[in-house]
């Protein structure tokens, strides 16, 4: 099931649907797999995918309440810096490669 929610959340087209649906069945989630060493993983696995500020906006909104869940704690708070990071590195580097497409494509 993890595969299969990834892969729709890679997808651009499936991507909110993939998100709303881990945000609208998070219980039913956590009452099935809840208990599984991979459970965890799904936030990995989003934290993968995402990489705008909006995105991070919207991570935090839904993970941080869940921060004191026995099991979450950490892989939230690695996970959130990971997506800021990338949020970072995006809006860093952001000028240089639009110059640089420009100069390849003149």
């Amino acid at each position: 099931m993890r595969a299969w929610f990834r892969g729709v959340l890679a997808n651009d087209n499936g991507q909110q649907a993939a998100w709303d649906w881990i945000r609208n069945d998070w219980q039913w989630l956590e009452d099935t797999v809840g208990g599984d060493m991979e459970f965890a993983t799904y936030i990995t696995v989003t934290a993968n995918i995402f990489h705008t500020a909006d995105r991070l906006a919207e991570f935090k909104a839904f993970f941080e309440p869940k921060i004191p869940t026995p099991g979450l704690t950490r892989e939230i708070k690695m996970d959130i810096s990971i997506i800021e990071s990338r949020v970072s590195l995006v809006e860093d580097e952001k000028q240089a490669v639009n110059t640089a497409i420009e100069k390849a494509i003149k």
